[in-house]
């Protein structure tokens, strides 16, 4: 048999094989949508068992990775007591432009420094800050400031000695 018959014929099989399968789809539409739905369900229980991991050095790094290695010594340089605790937030300018720009950068280093030092929070007559949930990760924002003061200052963005990246 030359190529091209084996593809007819196997053309003319699948196809086959689906217009028997829709024709008896279409003589037993209600067996076919309670065993899709009954399915489906089953299935859906394994949603129960779901724990996202949402840790990159877990996730993406080899087991004997200098990360790894570095994080373990840090964790017990600084004797963490659990995982570090971090806040993200997203910041975006409202004219959706870069927030490299100089009364974005203020804004953003405003918003930075209320957060890391002057926002408290009171419950039952005790006042919290986040130094007192940062432990020793709370300079961790401190790049960010540091990084957008360098940003600021063109003479030394500038600098064949600094890379701001």
């Amino acid at each position: 048999m030359s190529c091209d018959r084996v593809q007819v014929w196997l053309e003319q099989r699948i196809r086959l094989f689906f217009y028997d399968l829709g024709s008896w789809i279409g003589d037993h539409p209600k067996l076919c949508i309670g065993v899709t739905l009954t399915c489906a369900s089953l299935l859906c229980l394994g949603i129960v068992n779901f724990k996202e991991v949402n840790d990159v050095r877990q996730q993406f790094s080899a087991d004997n990775s200098l990360s790894r290695t570095e994080y373990a010594i840090a964790r017990e340089f600084f004797q963490e007591q659990g995982s570090p605790f971090y806040l993200v937030i997203g910041i975006r300018a409202g004219d959706g432009g870069s927030l490299l720009r100089n009364k974005y950068i203020d804004r953003v280093m405003d918003v930075e420094r209320l957060l890391q030092y002057e926002l408290n929070v009171t419950y039952e007559n005790v006042t919290y800050a986040f130094s007192d949930l940062c432990g020793t990760q709370c300079q961790m924002g401190d790049a960010v400031q540091y990084f957008l003061t360098m940003y600021k200052d063109t003479k030394k963005r500038k600098s064949p000695n600094v890379k701001l990246t």
